[in-house]
């Protein structure tokens, strides 16, 4: 082109180029009136010269190419962003020439050749991403604008306009960004590794503490137990009181121990709630009965408020119910020491069963608004001094929040310092699926007393039998349990059968249909895990191989209810038997099951001397006050262990380690069962021995704690035979009284060395 042509091009394509943004630059100034307008007319500037001004104006670099991609016009801006002069521009041929690199091409120089083509051919490159090296080391960012221009009527680009914008800020607050999230990406990754940590880090801590205070109150057992031994004997008054605080104290060691066991067992996830159906009121009722003794002994009011609709029957876990409000009001009465102490109660029914709101309020000390938050906290009071007034750990607490969040409630508090707080709790039951609740006087504090025993006027029940068809078979192979056992259950309203071991059982089964069956898991032959099996598998052909199984142990370890159930049976118990448990599975698993009327009471004359040797007033409990029964189980007892004695003895000589173990079981459960507790710890004691395989030299020691033992129980035994046959010897006549004591007597009365 020669000079004239260029000039005209230029003029266009500033035409083109700038007619929008000078309009755009223009309207940021002052307004320009008409005569200013006119002025401009009237100058004596031509509109080349104002294009080619105003294509200096623009913020964006601008370059002129003719169709073969020679610069022949360029501004003021370009030349600032490239760090060109203008004579270093003009006749260059491609961007690439100049030092302007495309990004992310190998060969930026082919890259430009080919967007010249398509330039050529009418399209245009828009975007396109370069970088240009500065001679001082700097580097800028581009973003490049390509566009073909036409002038008159031509079919070929006349010309093309690259317009390029310095974004290289933008760029590194882009990279800036990217490089943030990637990092951000990588924190929430470890941090959830850390969490993952932390969590196996917390169950293997909550596992430790189970773990640990699972086998810490195996020793404190034993402290507890050898301290009472010791308050029996002659002791001088300071000797007393000093054991007295010794015993104190440990019950105050296995309370927190319960605490902490209870505490990981649900942060482990390990805590299961039972649900059956039970009556909330009475819960409510016998807590109040409980705590308002204690609370009298403070001198402070307690009040119980039950609405009038809550449910006779729910479908829940009572036990962790009553956990929790025993742990609130108790601890309402622990901060109260003037004034009074409330529970309200009541409940609301919804589609998804009862919401109850339980309310306990005192005028304690309070709490200050800034301990409120760790409350819930483990190991924390409100008072976290060392010199607080008011002892305990602070885990009540965290357990009742925990259980009410796992029963779809909580536990929220509002207190005033000073004035007494106020704990509101919620928890979620289920509409009950049958019509008889269990006995919430199953809960060890509800029957306290009469565990205890040491009144001599009547304080059983016998119980007059109704018409019922059921009949329940008592699978156990040691004589004084299915005593107890069948004693038990009769005073049930229950027709009993007794088998002496697991084959015996199946043989029975197989012969007459039963509506239960209590399994013992070790017995000879045949024990009960095997026996259940064989049951379910439709062996030795039982009648019922679904008929429902309760397996009976003197075990209460970790597991033992688990393997229970895997091989098949219902449910699960612990010897001795306890009768409000027993009568509460009867209930569970017998269908259409009646209790039986209570009639006359029994009057028993029998001075009742309870202690470690033989706690006769539990034993009597046992069999429900009857002692004919009574006698019989003795009886057997004093022929059975003897026996078991020399079959131990001649163990220990020979290296039997097994029979060690099993007549160490035997003698154990049926002590237990007894009441003589000093002798089935010596029994336990010596089993579990027996059960390590005999790897430490105390075998010789518990041997002989176990015979002392059997000696003072054998003494209070016969004792007891010959009291008991007196006390009766009305009904029976003086002759016959006389004749079955000695004839007991001389039957079971071993010789010293037994």
């Amino acid at each position: 082109m020669d000079g004239g042509s260029l000039e005209a091009v230029a003029i266009a394509l500033a035409l083109v180029t700038v007619a929008s943004l000078l309009y755009l630059r223009l309207s940021r100034r002052p307004h320009i009136g008409i005569e200013s307008a006119s002025q401009v007319g009237n100058s004596p500037w031509s509109s080349g010269q104002i294009h080619r001004e105003a294509l200096q104006a623009l913020c964006d670099g601008v370059l002129l190419r003719d169709p073969s991609g020679i610069i022949f016009e360029v501004n003021q801006t370009a030349l600032d962003i490239l760090g060109l002069r203008r004579e270093d521009l003009l006749g260059r041929s491609t961007l690439h020439s100049l030092g302007i690199a495309m990004d992310g091409v190998k060969d930026s120089g082919e890259s430009e050749q080919s967007i010249l083509t398509s330039l050529r051919e009418g399209r245009s490159s828009l975007g396109r991403a370069m970088t240009i090296s500065h001679p001082d080391g700097s580097v800028r960012r581009l973003e490049v604008n390509s566009v073909p221009v036409y002038c008159s009527q031509s079919l070929a680009p006349t010309a093309i306009v690259t317009s390029f914008t310095d974004v290289t800020e933008k760029r590194l607050s882009e990279d800036r960004l990217q490089e943030a999230n990637q990092q951000l990406l990588v924190a929430m990754a470890q941090s959830q590794d850390n969490a993952i940590e932390a969590a196996r880090a917390s169950a293997a801590k909550s596992e430790f503490l189970a773990n640990m205070s699972h086998e810490s109150r195996t020793p404190l057992n034993g402290i507890l137990g050898m301290t009472e031994l010791v308050l029996e004997t002659p002791l001088s008054s300071d000797q007393r009181r000093y054991l007295r605080l010794v015993k104190s104290s440990g019950r105050t060691l296995l309370g927190l121990l319960n605490d902490i066991l209870d505490v990981s067992k649900i942060e482990a996830g390990r805590l299961d709630l039972e649900s059956v159906d039970f009556d909330p009121t009475e819960v409510v009722k016998r807590i109040g009965e409980l705590l308002s003794v204690k609370a009298g002994d403070k001198g402070v009011l307690f009040t119980c408020w039950i609405d009038k609709n809550l449910p006779r029957l729910v479908r829940g876990d009572p036990t962790r119910f009553r956990q929790i409000l025993i742990n609130l009001v108790g601890n309402a009465i622990k901060f109260t020491e003037q004034g009074s102490v409330r529970i309200d109660a009541k409940a609301k029914l919804d589609d998804e069963g009862w919401q109850f709101t339980i309310k306990i309020s005192d005028t304690g000390v309070g709490i200050p608004p800034d301990r409120i938050g760790l409350l819930f906290e483990a190991f924390t009071q409100a008072d976290g001094s060392t010199t607080r007034k008011f002892g305990g750990t602070g885990l009540g607490l965290v357990i009742s929040r925990k259980l009410a969040r796992m029963m779809e409630g909580d536990v929220l508090v509002t207190s005033v310092l000073g004035k007494g707080s106020t704990f509101h709790v919620e928890v979620r039951f289920g509409r009950p699926k049958g019509s008889i609740p269990i006995e919430t006087s199953s809960f060890a504090e509800s029957v306290s007393e009469l565990s205890l025993g040491g009144s001599s006027e009547s304080i059983f029940e016998t119980v007059r039998p109704v018409d019922q068809k059921h009949r329940v078979l008592v699978v156990e192979d040691n004589t004084v349990n299915q005593i107890v056992a069948r004693k038990s259950l009769e005073m049930l309203g229950l027709t009993v059968d007794v088998a002496n071991n697991g084959r015996h059982g199946l043989e029975m089964l197989a012969q007459t249909h039963y509506d239960l069956v209590f399994m013992d898991c070790q017995m000879p032959e045949l024990d009960g895990f095997d026996a259940t099996r064989l049951l379910r598998q439709g062996m030795h052909g039982s009648l019922d191989p679904m008929v429902p199984v309760v397996a009976m142990t003197a075990y209460a370890l970790k597991g033992d209810r688990e393997r229970c159930l895997d091989a098949g049976m219902d449910d699960y118990m612990t010897k001795p038997f306890d009768q409000v448990e027993l009568r509460n599975k009867i209930r569970r698993w017998v269908q259409g099951y009646t209790q039986p009327i209570p009639s006359k009471t029994v009057e028993s004359s029998v001075g009742l001397v309870s202690d470690s040797v033989f706690e006769e007033g539990v034993f009597l409990g046992r069999v429900l006050g009857d002692l004919d029964v009574a006698r019989d189980a003795i009886r057997a007892f004093l022929e059975d262990v003897p026996k078991r004695l020399d079959e131990i003895e001649a163990a220990n000589l020979n290296g039997q380690i097994g029979i060690i173990r099993d007549n160490a079981h035997a003698i154990k459960g049926a002590s237990n069962n007894l009441g003589c507790r000093l002798l089935s710890k010596c029994a336990t004691e010596l089993e579990a021995w027996a059960r390590e395989a005999g790897t430490s030299d105390d075998g010789v020691s518990l041997l002989q704690a176990l015979m002392v033992a059997w000696t003072e129980s054998r003494l209070r035994l016969h004792r007891f035979l010959e009291n008991s046959a007196s006390s009766t010897g009305s009904q029976r006549g003086n002759s016959s009284s006389s004749a079955d004591g000695n004839s007991a007597k001389s039957s079971s009365q071993p010789d010293e060395g037994g």
